[in-house]
This record gives structure tokens, sequence and C-alpha cells, in this order.
């Protein structure tokens, strides 16, 4: 479908596993009297997000031996503090950040408005660090792929 000169629209198509299916009863009950067979379903599908927080709380198990040793289990990889931010939260903030270029203020109150969380506008930025940090050697080890490999034109 043509959407003015040069633009094609786009048409949002069922999907085969959706995540959520309700199923929706006839009352039958407002049905003439007599025999019924359920012959199938009719669907519709209903694209939508859900943006909301969520909280981990991590408990590792304390184990103690008979002479009082205490073992304690070990905590998943990155979780070091009694509260700290996730990576799909930190992510999310590069991504407005710097793709979107939404300037920190506006990123802080989204968290604090719609989330309930609380993100400084420090934070922000160093969540921005993490990220340059994190890409700094794949941008080197990119970089130096190119320059040895062969260019078609």
């Amino acid at each position: 479908m043509k959407m003015g000169k040069g633009r094609m629209g786009v048409t949002l198509q069922k999907v085969d596993d959706p995540d959520k299916i309700k199923v929706i009863k006839l009352n039958r009950r407002n049905l003439p009297p007599g025999k019924y067979k359920k012959v199938g379903y009719e669907s519709r599908q209903v694209f939508d997000i859900e943006i909301s927080r969520v909280v981990t709380e991590y408990r590792a198990e304390i184990l103690e031996d008979s002479k009082g040793n205490q073992f304690v289990a070990s905590f998943p990889e990155g979780v070091t503090k009694a509260v700290q931010y996730g990576g799909d939260l930190k992510a999310h903030s590069v991504y407005m950040s710097q793709y979107q270029l939404i300037p920190y203020k506006r990123i802080q109150g989204y968290f604090s408005d719609q989330l309930g969380i609380p993100v400084s506008e420090g934070s922000i930025y160093n969540f921005n660090q993490e990220a340059y940090d994190l890409l700094e050697t794949f941008e080197e080890k990119a970089k130096a792929a190119l320059v040895t490999s062969e260019c078609c034109m």
C-alpha cells in the first residue's frame, strides 16, 4: 500500500505464536434452544506492550555445619551489590540516550514517572560510559577487520 510519493505502508500481520491466548466463551443462554457442538474459533490479535518494573531478589542460601562453619551460595555473575540496576534497564537507558538522543533529565523522568524507578543523571552517564567501554574492544576489532578486508565496488 502506497502512502504518498515513494512511501510504502506496513500492514500488521498475525503471528503464529501469540504470547497470550484468551478464549472467549459464547454465552449459551443467549442462543435459541437446541444442541450445539464447537466447530472452531474466529481469532483476532492485538499487538501491545507491557512496560513495567521488575525487581528480582536473589537469596543466597546459607548452610551451617555441626562445627558452626557457614557456607553461602554464590550469587549470579554481575550481582555484586545489595541493590543495583539490571542490564535491561541500563541498555534501555543507553538506547534512549544514544540512539533516540533523549536528554538525561527526560530519561530520568521517564524511569521515575512511568516505572517508579529512581535513576539519577549520573547513573545514566555511567550506563553510557559502561556501554562505551564494553564496545571499545569490538570497535577496534571491527576497524582492523575492515582495513584488511577485500572491498567490492
